[in-house]
């Protein structure tokens, strides 16, 4: 049972730093904003995606509260996979704030966790990859940003370096596979 318990002490004390890390955004999910200006706008995108899936793709790039112009979202960031993993939540929720948190949350909680496993994989050592992941994680210009999702939310892009780096140690093709498809992502983001 403690072997068990040990290994997954890393992963468990991660995902509560992580929460802790965005705490203001854990307990107002459905009602608050990390500061009030750019994000307020990155919620609209993310409510616009989340009203338009699965029925009205065809106009995800027009950006209504930019009128008279038209695809105006095409100039900006998407972030179309946090609109898509965080369509359940709003909807169920029914908050507008609560698709922009959760993504907010769950990326935090992904990018720590990404970064923990490559560092332990690296090292041979879950203290030492701890120690890093905690310190990315929470590195001052990290936090500073958080309120950008498409810089903040970087699991796609630490995943595809990941696969990229196996790639160049084992030779096989299909990390480049991996890495190709999560760049994409990224991109989307």
């Amino acid at each position: 049972m403690t072997v068990k318990f040990g290994r997954f002490a890393p992963i468990l004390f991660l995902v509560i730093l992580s929460l802790w890390s965005l705490w203001p955004v854990v307990t107002g999910i459905k009602s608050t904003l990390p500061i009030g200006h750019e994000d307020i706008l990155l919620t609209w995108i993310v409510n616009d995606n989340i009203g338009k899936v699965p029925d009205n793709l065809s106009e995800l790039f027009n950006g209504n509260i930019f009128y008279p112009y038209k695809n105006t979202k095409a100039y900006s960031d998407l972030f179309l996979p946090s609109s898509l993993l965080s369509y359940l939540p709003a909807k169920i929720t029914g908050s507008y704030f609560a698709g922009f948190n959760f993504s907010l949350i769950l990326g935090q909680m992904l990018t720590v966790l990404v970064v923990y496993c490559w560092f332990l994989e690296i090292t041979k050592n879950k203290y030492s990859a701890l120690l890093g992941s905690t310190t990315f994680g929470l590195s001052q210009i990290r936090m500073h940003y958080f309120v950008h999702i498409h810089t903040f939310i970087l699991q796609w892009f630490i995943l595809a370096t990941y696969f990229i780096w196996k790639f160049r140690k084992t030779a096989k093709v299909r990390y480049l596979y991996f890495a190709g498809t999560l760049v994409v992502v990224q991109f989307w983001e």
